[in-house]
This record gives structure tokens, sequence and C-alpha cells, in this order.
């Protein structure tokens, strides 16, 4: 079985079984990979474990029915890969719950381990769920890719409330002076969006997700307070050199709603000639429980 397992590539059964978490908050619903509800496109074959998968449309599934959550729109996968002999080329996969394309991501030459995989997406009426991974390309390196079956997979949906930077309601500091969007640098600069009435009644934690998409700071950084309803809850820095996605978490106390508005407003000028600028096309957004 181990010289048959560890030179051949058409094996693959990825598994699913609930996982009990009574300490899980709201509306958080833990589903994990195990037998014996999970499907495997190589499982009629008469391959065995380790469950790997190399083809286009080769697949990781399973149904999850009569869960708790009525609906939902926020998922983490957490893929436990258990074997990787991709050598040259890496394998493509997207990600798809109750037959919607959610989001992708890539299983690459040397990944082992644990890897977590967030996605946030419109509203998928539950209660049932199916989630399927499927490649969405073929290594032909003679490798193949598998996942561990023994609870150390498994994934996080929930219904949360997501509130995007948009065009149409997103304020700057510099708006209508002629810069180039959405640049901030000095003390009192800010972004700014109102979130009118998003069914929550009041919030005391926030994940922030900022897509910094331009940054020409060079010797200096640029510190920021994070303010929900002209409260400060935590403060960060934008550094030179930081691009792309970045999160921040905040616990505080109760802020009542249901209308929000946050800032990040920056409390030090830069004097460097240089600027940062942040992305509002939903790549931007904040989570609020």
């Amino acid at each position: 079985m181990t010289t048959f397992a560890k030179g051949i590539c058409r094996y693959l059964p990825a598994l699913i079984f609930l996982l009990a978490m009574q300490d899980r908050v709201k509306a958080d619903t833990l589903l994990a990979f195990g037998q014996p509800d999970f499907e495997w496109s190589h499982a009629a074959e008469g391959w065995v474990k380790p469950y790997h998968i190399w083809l286009a449309g080769d697949y990781w599934a399973q149904n999850f029915p009569a869960t708790p959550l009525v609906s939902a729109n926020h998922m983490t996968l957490t893929l436990t890969i258990d074997d990787n002999t991709f050598s040259s080329q890496q394998l493509e996969v997207n990600v798809l719950l109750n037959q919607t394309v959610i989001g992708n991501l890539t299983l690459s030459p040397g990944m082992l381990g644990t890897q977590t995989y967030d996605f946030s997406f419109d509203p998928v009426p539950g209660p049932d769920y199916r989630l399927e991974v499927r490649a969405a390309n073929s290594v032909t390196d003679g490798g193949c890719v598998s996942m561990a079956i023994d609870g150390r997979s498994f994934v996080d949906l929930s219904s949360d409330t997501l509130l995007a930077f948009s065009q149409a309601d997103f304020e700057w500091s510099h708006a209508g002076e002629g810069y180039v969007a959405y640049h901030i640098w000095l003390a009192g600069d800010y972004w700014a969006q109102n979130f009118p009435a998003p069914q929550l009644a009041s919030a005391n934690h926030m994940t922030l997700t900022l897509t910094i998409d331009d940054n020409t700071f060079s010797s200096q950084q640029l510190e920021v307070n994070v303010l929900l309803n002209q409260t400060v809850l935590g403060s960060f820095t934008l550094s030179p050199g930081m691009l792309g996605t970045q999160r921040y978490d905040f616990s505080f106390d109760a802020i009542p709603g249901p209308d929000y508005r946050l800032e990040v407003r920056a409390t030090n000028s830069v004097t460097d000639g240089g600027c940062v600028s942040m992305a509002i096309d939903g790549r931007s957004f904040l989570k609020l429980d």
C-alpha cells in the first residue's frame, strides 16, 4: 500500500464530518471534511488515500444538510495538505458553495500543512450546503496533491454583517482638490463612509480589511486611528512598502446601531513626499458583530 501510494497520482477522496464546537460564536457553523459523505472525483476508480487530485475537473466535495445556518455570506476554509508531489506546475482550484463560485486558490509545489482561505460573497441560502473544491487546470509534471481527512480540514460558514467601501458613498479628505484618488498623507486626512441600517442593533467587534493599492512613502510612516460612530476603536500604522490586503481586528464596548460611520483618520503628517491610497472596488470592507 505504501509503495502504491508513493508514486502514482490516481487516487483521492477528501472527507467530511461535523465537529462539535459548543463555544462558537452565534452565526458560525463549523463543518469538517470526513466520511461517510465525502465525495471525490477518483473514488470509483479503485485509487486509495491519500486522496490526490491533479486533473482539470478533479474535486473534493461534500453535502452538509440541515445546518443551523439559514444563509451564509462568509466562509473560512481550512485545508491541511498532507501530500504534494508537484515539481514545476501548480493547480488552480475554484471553491463553490451550492454551485456558486465564491473564490479560488492555488496549490503550488512544496505547499504542505495547514492553509487558510477567507471568502466573502453575496448571501447563499441554506440550510443545506454543498461545498466543492474543484480543479480548473491539469498538472502534467507527474505530481499530485492531497488533503488530510482526520478533522484538520474544515469550513467555517457564517452570516456576517459585511460592509464594503464603495464609490457612491465613500468620503475622502482631499475630494474635489484635484489629487489622485484616494491618497492621504497629512494629519487629519481620512477615509470614511456611512453605513445606514445594516440590521445590526449594536456592535462590539470589528474586522477591518483594507487593500492598499498605492504607497509612495519612502522613509516615514502614517499613524491612523480607526473610529466607529466617532469612538476610537484602535490604531494602526501604514509603513513604507506596505501594499495589498491588510487586516485589523478590534474588540470594544458595545456601540449602538443600526447606523454606523467608519473613519480611518491620520494622526500625523508624512513629509517625505509620499502618500498612500486604498482600493474601494470591493476589496476593502469591514465585518461588524
